[in-house]
C-alpha cells in the first residue's frame, strides 16, 4: 500500500526575549533554518520512498 505524503507543515516560533536579545534569532538566520529544515525533508522523504520501492 503506498504511502502518500502531500505535504509536511513545519510550525517555528520565534520568540524575542527582550531580557536575552543576542539569543533572539536575526530574520535571515531564520529563513536559512527554515531552507535547511525543508531541505532536510525532502531527502528523509526521498530515502524513505527508495527504501520502499526495494
Amino acid at each position: 500500500m503506498p504511502i502518500e505524503i502531500r505535504e509536511i507543515v513545519i510550525r517555528t516560533e520565534v520568540r524575542n526575549d527582550l531580557s536575552n536579545q543576542n539569543t533572539a534569532l536575526r530574520k535571515e538566520d531564520f529563513q536559512r533554518l527554515k531552507i535547511q529544515l525543508k531541505m532536510e525533508c525532502k531527502k528523509m522523504i526521498f530515502d524513505f520512498s527508495k527504501r520502499k520501492k526495494r
